[in-house]
């Protein structure tokens, strides 16, 4: 919750742990989406709102307003956390751990110096954008390509914008970060998304021990200044 709350400060609410309404009244947490009218959007949104969320130093979380809290933008990197930790617990030198995507690897990868993460291309389901030779650490990416629906020639992916509620439309199809954590390689793969390719990129730059590759909707690739210093990036 802490990383919730944290990117969700740093981005600006453009990833914004308090969307539980507006993505079930999308359904994307369903079988069926679909679009919702105005109105209904215009009510759901009212609960939207990070700032409404208050953490003490025992890690409590207090809401001052009515919230509807969705942790899927960090549960997968989560969940990856804590099985890397269960396996180095349990005496696993090195490993990968991939949750539908977000992944964290370590150790000494065997027979090899590295471990290699294909990024999709958002075109091409069986295809890859690039490659990234990853020493250890964890790779999450987000994309318009992973959920969604066509309704008139028109795609309706499941990142929303917060200051919206409706799919963002930010100029990217894909956003992948590389930190050391999954669950904040998560959150801000999310939040890059959203900010589009100037403001996701001032993002991840800024953001300590974080790097990233950005693809835009046209096709163009971004990356971080310091990329290349924790992973090779072969262009595919």
């Amino acid at each position: 919750m802490s990383v919730a709350i944290d990117t969700a400060r740093r981005s600006s609410g453009a990833f914004d742990p308090t969307m539980e309404k507006v993505i079930h009244l999308w359904g994307f947490d369903g079988d069926e989406p679909g679009i919702p009218s105005s109105a209904e959007l215009k009510a759901a949104m009212k609960t939207v709102g990070y700032a409404r969320l208050k953490m003490d130093s025992a890690g409590q979380v207090t809401a001052t307003g009515p919230v509807w809290l969705d942790l899927g933008g960090v549960a997968k990197g989560y969940a990856v956390d804590a099985a890397v930790k269960v396996m180095k617990k349990e005496g696993v030198e090195s490993g990968i751990v991939n949750a539908g995507g977000d992944l964290r690897a370590f150790g000494k990868r065997p027979g090899r110096k590295t471990w290699r993460i294909g990024i999709q291309d958002p075109d091409d389901p069986q295809g890859m954008a690039g490659v990234l030779d990853l020493a250890a650490g964890s790779v999450a990416t987000s994309g318009d390509y992973e959920r969604y629906f066509i309704v008139d020639g028109v795609r309706y992916h499941h990142i929303l914008d917060p200051g919206t509620g409706r799919p963002a439309r930010s100029g990217l199809r894909s956003t992948t970060v590389i930190t050391s954590d999954c669950v904040l390689a998560d959150s801000l793969a999310t939040a890059a998304f959203v900010l589009g390719p100037a403001k996701g990129l001032d993002l991840l730059e800024r953001t300590s021990g974080v790097e990233g590759i950005l693809i835009e909707t046209g096709g163009g690739i971004l990356k971080t200044s310091g990329v290349g210093s924790v992973v090779r990036f072969e262009k595919r």
